[in-house]
């Protein structure tokens, strides 16, 4: 599995046309403003995008492929956000996954750095593959 496409953003929106809107998009830092009597104060919430856009090294990778898993890990804590079936049964052509996901509240608990990884899981939940956003992201605050 190759990844084309691993974006962070605030917010993914669906558009006529099989088109997707990436509104707000992140580089390697989400940075929360906040006055001075909320600084250091945890959990932050924000709405959160992550659009995948995969493509299968082979035939074989794509017959296995079953369900996807989403983690995230914030300061070595693995969690896992995201999850389900894949169906290519319409679609055999398909060479890839194209994965657009929108969480209204995520919550970040603490600052630190952050990694975000899509596995692909046979249908026995046996890893696959996997491919992760290219770098971590640093979740911080600053005061307005």
């Amino acid at each position: 599995m190759k990844a084309v496409d691993f974006l962070i953003c605030d917010d993914i929106r669906t558009e006529i046309g099989n088109k997707h809107s990436i509104i707000g998009l992140y580089d390697d830092a989400i940075t929360f403003n906040v006055p001075i009597v909320e600084k250091g104060k945890w959990p932050k919430i924000i709405k959160l995008g992550i659009f995948i856009k995969a493509r299968f090294d082979n035939d074989q990778e794509k017959k296995q492929t079953g369900k996807f898993r989403l983690d995230v890990m914030l300061n070595e804590i693995n969690k896992t956000i995201a999850e389900g079936e894949l169906h290519f049964g319409e679609k055999k052509e398909a060479t890839g996954i194209n994965l657009a996901v929108v969480f209204n509240q995520f919550v970040f608990e603490s600052p630190g750095l952050m990694s975000v990884r899509m596995i692909l899981l046979n249908h026995k939940n046996e890893e696959i593959a996997s491919i992760e956003y290219p770098d971590k992201i640093k979740i911080t605050e600053t005061v307005l």
